[in-house]
């Protein structure tokens, strides 16, 4: 699958997946995994798992709604917040997603991603 992998690290901040992603060229982010698990490109030496790195939020505040990286798609699905935005239309595609497998480990910042991995 990912014949030169040296190294899976978790990401305890931004910060900290940042400073690893810089260090090594063949570093990729990993936070799902549904795109990397198709990948089996050579050039991926470490990955760094952004799970723990504070990104899996949705929040409302004065300026609008703030979706993290790494919130599935089914957490949006079932986000009160996101159920009162546009009535609901992110948790009703997010529904759309794939099967309930894939969404319950695709990340939204993944998916929209994946196209530039």
């Amino acid at each position: 699958m990912l014949p030169k992998l040296q190294h899976y690290t978790v990401a305890q901040s931004v910060r900290e997946a940042v400073l690893l992603l810089t260090r090594n060229e063949g570093a990729r982010i990993i936070a799902g995994g549904t795109v990397i698990a198709r990948s089996s490109s050579p050039r991926i030496t470490q990955l760094v798992d952004i799970t723990k790195a504070g990104m899996d939020y949705i929040a409302e505040d004065d300026t609008g709604v703030r979706i993290g990286a790494t919130v599935t798609f089914s957490a949006a699905r079932e986000s009160p917040i996101l159920r009162k935005v546009g009535s609901g239309i992110i948790g009703q595609a997010a529904d759309h997603f794939s099967s309930a497998i894939v969404r319950n480990m695709a990340t939204i910042g993944g998916d929209m991603l994946s196209p530039y991995n």
